[in-house]
C-alpha cells in the first residue's frame, strides 16, 4: 500500500462570505489515527470532506503521500468515507453492499477486480468483523451496530490509502458505542492504515486517536497526543473542551507569590511562581480538573490552605462520587474516590493540587 500521509498546506475553505476552515496547516502521519475534534460549526466536517474530495479549497493544497489531490476528484484519491447514517443501499444484501464499488470499477469496458477476488475480499472483511454470518441479510434486518460494521467493511474491501470517518458512532446507544470503538482499535491495529476520524465527542477522541486536533471556529487550537492535551491544554478553549467534567475555572490576582479570590488564597509553589513572577498583579484564570480538588482527610501529603466547603450536591456513581461544593459564591466541582463519604448539606475541608494547577491570561496558557 502506497504511503498515505495526508499534509494541509495553508488550506482555506469559504462557502461565500462564511470561513469555514482558515489557514489550515496540518500534518498526518502515514498508518495514524488522527482524529479531528470539536463542536458544532468548528470545520471539522469540512476538513474531511476536503480530503475526500468532496469539498474543494478555497485557497492552499491538500497532499495525500506525495500526491496533489487538491484538484482530484473523489474517486481518484483512493479513500473510503464511512458515514454517519451507514448509507446503505437498502434493497441490497449485506454481501452485495460490500461488494458494490468493487463491481463498478473498470478499466475501459472489463472489470477490474474478478468474481474470485471480490468473493475473497467480502469475506475476509466480513469475517475481521464478525458479521459473516449476516451477509445474505438485508440492512433492515440488522442492527444499528451490525449496519455500521457492513458500511466499515465495504470500506475495507476497497483496500484505501486513507480511511475518513465522519462522526460513524453518533446513531449508536452507549453501551455499543463503546463495543465498536474498541473494534475500531482493533480494525486499525490490523490493518495498519492512516484513518481520520471527525467527533464532536471527546471521550471518542481521547481513547480512539493517536493524536487530536482541536479546532474552533475554523482554526487549529492544538494537535497533540490525548494526554498531553489533557494535562497541557495550550489554551482556555482546549481547557474547557477537553475533560469530562469540565475543568473548574475562577479568576484570580497573583500577588507576592498567591493567588488571590474571593475571601481565600492559595499560595504557588516557588518553583512555579519563578516562571510567573513576572505575571504579578495581572488578573490570571486559575483551572483545577475536579479529581485535584481532593478532601483534605486524604491528602495530608499535600502543602497548601485548607478552605472550608460546603457540600451542595453529591451525585454517587459507583467508582467515584461528584461533589459540588461552595466556597462564598464559587462553585466547585470534585471528583472524589469511593473512600470519601460526603453528604449534601455538610461542610468540609478540601485543598487543590497545586502541582496540577492551570493559569492562563488572555486566554493563553502560562502554566
Amino acid at each position: 500500500m502506497n504511503m498515505a500521509e495526508v499534509k494541509f498546506e495553508n488550506v482555506t475553505k469559504k462557502f461565500e462570505d462564511f470561513t469555514a476552515v482558515e489557514n489550515l496547516n496540518l500534518e498526518i502521519k502515514d498508518g495514524e489515527f488522527f482524529v479531528i475534534l470539536g463542536p458544532s460549526g468548528s470545520g471539522k466536517t469540512t476538513t474531511l470532506r476536503m480530503i475526500a474530495g468532496l469539498e474543494k479549497p478555497t485557497e492552499g493544497k491538500i497532499f495525500i503521500g506525495e500526491d496533489d489531490v487538491t484538484e482530484l476528484p473523489p474517486k481518484e484519491r483512493n479513500v473510503a468515507m464511512v458515514f454517519q447514517n451507514y448509507a446503505l443501499y437498502p434493497h441490497l444484501t449485506v454481501y452485495d453492499n460490500m461488494a458494490f464499488a468493487l463491481k463498478l470499477r473498470r478499466k475501459g469496458f472489463r472489470r477490474v477486480y474478478s468474481r474470485e477476488e471480490i468473493d475473497e475480499r467480502v469475506r475476509n472483511a466480513a469475517k475481521m468483523l464478525h458479521i459473516e454470518d449476516q451477509l445474505e441479510k438485508k440492512p433492515g434486518q440488522l442492527s444499528g451496530g451490525q449496519r455500521q460494521r457492513v458500511a466499515l467493511g465495504r470500506a475495507i474491501v476497497r483496500n484505501p490509502r486513507v480511511f475518513l470517518f465522519d462522526e460513524p458512532l453518533s446513531n449508536l446507544d452507549a453501551k455499543l458505542r463503546m463495543e465498536m470503538r474498541v473494534e475500531l482499535k482493533k480494525l486499525h491495529q490490523a490493518l495498519g492504515v492512516t484513518m481520520v476520524y471527525v467527533t464532536h465527542d471527546q471521550l471518542e477522541a481521547m481513547t480512539l486517536g493517536n493524536r487530536i486536533a482541536v479546532l474552533n471556529k475554523g482554526e487549529v487550537m492544538q494537535v497533540d497526543d490525548p494526554i498531553t492535551l489533557y494535562n497541557n491544554p495550550r489554551n482556555l478553549f482546549v481547557a474547557k473542551f477537553i475533560g469530562s467534567p469540565e475543568m473548574n475555572m475562577f479568576d484570580c490576582t497573583l500577588n507576592a507569590g498567591y493567588l488571590e479570590f474571593d475571601g481565600f488564597k492559595l499560595k504557588v509553589p516557588e518553583d512555579i511562581y519563578e516562571r510567573i513572577k513576572e505575571y504579578e498583579g495581572k488578573t490570571l484564570t486559575f483551572g483545577i480538573r475536579p479529581e485535584d480538588v481532593l478532601d483534605s482527610l486524604f491528602a495530608k501529603e499535600l502543602d497548601g490552605e485548607r478552605i472550608e466547603a460546603k457540600i451542595e450536591v453529591i451525585e454517587p456513581v459507583g467508582s467515584e462520587t461528584f461533589a459540588h461544593l461552595k466556597v462564598g459564591e464559587m462553585e466547585i466541582l470534585a471528583r472524589f474516590p469511593p473512600m470519601v463519604r460526603v453528604s449534601a448539606g455538610e461542610s468540609m475541608k478540601i485543598v487543590f493540587n497545586m502541582r496540577k494547577m492551570h493559569l492562563f491570561i488572555d486566554g493563553e496558557a502560562i502554566v
